[in-house]
């Protein structure tokens, strides 16, 4: 399994709102903001589910998603996809 790097970490702590993508289960995209992604481990982030419907629809059919964060200190970006 892949690990959450200390950078990937850092810049997930500096992105404010963070975007999320979810495809529903014919791969049709949808993008939302968040207020709240934390990462718990090196493995693990939690998402605050805040009245996601389309994003909670597709998740239980498709339960991959993808984010990115973007450190503004180093001007590095960083897509995670899990």
């Amino acid at each position: 399994m892949i690990k959450l790097t200390p950078e990937v970490k850092t810049a997930i702590e500096k992105t404010d709102p963070i975007c999320i993508a979810t495809a529903d289960k014919n791969g049709v995209p949808n993008i939302v903001y968040i207020k709240c992604l934390k990462a718990v481990d090196d493995e693990t982030v939690v998402i605050s589910d805040n009245k996601f419907f389309k994003t909670r629809i597709n998740l239980d059919a498709n339960p991959v998603l993808a984010f990115v964060v973007l450190d503004k200190d180093t001007k590095k970006a960083y897509q995670v996809k899990g």
